[in-house]
């Protein structure tokens, strides 16, 4: 008896295995290099709704909804094609990598800028700070001239 119920399982799951649904390519279809730029996208927006969560809801504002308006597409399509490149690991492995070069390319260039930025307003500070030794010393220098007059 236990063999014969181990026999059909295993048949049963077997055969259940078989059935995986493939997905047609969906239409329209979103190539890999626009896949790329919605999901980086969509990473920045989840990387905003984290720091801006109470401001983005005062104003009502759904980014994912601007994403997707933005790129052209609804969010029907997004989802038949997400759910068409999820049946295709190597193509969708492959848009997750170049979405991950994405991010850290601009990752690398804000950094970047950043340090400009520092350096500027450091050179600012500097620049200020001899305006005000230099403003200081203009000071200094009338009020001994006013001194001298006075003797």
């Amino acid at each position: 008896m236990n063999k014969k119920l181990c026999l059909v399982i295993m048949t049963i799951v077997v055969f259940s295995c078989q059935s995986i649904d493939k997905k047609e390519k969906p239409d329209p279809f979103i190539q890999e290099e626009r896949m790329v730029e919605i999901l980086t996208d969509i990473a920045y927006v989840k990387a905003a709704k984290i720091s801006y969560k109470k401001k983005l809801e005062e104003k009502h504002f759904d980014p994912e909804a601007y994403i997707l308006k933005k790129h052209g597409i609804d969010s029907l399509v997004f989802e038949k094609n997400r759910a068409w490149y999820i049946t295709k690991l190597d193509r969708y492995k492959k848009v997750f990598d170049s979405v991950k070069k994405q991010l850290e390319k601009r990752k690398v260039a804000y950094e970047e800028l950043e340090k400009k930025e520092d350096s500027l307003k450091r050179k600012e500070d500097s620049l200020r700070m001899f305006i005000h030794n230099k403003n200081k010393e203009k000071r200094e220098i009338k009020q001994l001239k006013k001194e001298r007059k006075k003797k």
